[in-house]
């Protein structure tokens, strides 16, 4: 493990001993507010607090514009690139973009 990881799991946890971060009450915050509250932590950025979202709270309507991933399985299903054009494709399916992510993350695992 990396120096600046060890310096970013110190932080998490001082401010979960802190009560800075409480990852009791976490749950009940709306997914803007998590992020905000997450992306407070050293070492955790839009990405990390999405994919807690997502695998961790288990919310249901959550796109990463930020993955790598999932802007791959978008260019090779439909085709396109542009941030507008994928934000118009994502937005349809809320509320249920999680989904949406999870089955083109699995259309990268089942390439031919």
């Amino acid at each position: 493990m990396s120096w600046a990881k060890v310096k970013y799991i110190k932080n998490l946890s001082e401010k979960v001993l802190s009560g800075t971060l409480n990852l009791r009450t976490i749950q009940y915050a709306s997914d803007q507010e998590v992020i905000n509250i997450l992306t407070q932590v050293k070492g955790i950025g839009q990405w990390t607090a999405e994919m807690f979202l997502i695998f961790t709270l288990g919310r249901e309507d959550v796109f990463s514009h930020g993955d790598l991933g999932l802007r791959k399985a978008i260019k090779n299903l439909y085709k396109v690139e542009a941030p507008n054009e994928i934000i118009a494709i994502v937005d349809k399916w809320s509320p249920y973009k999680t989904y949406g992510s999870l089955a083109l993350w699995h259309s990268l695992d089942n390439r031919p």
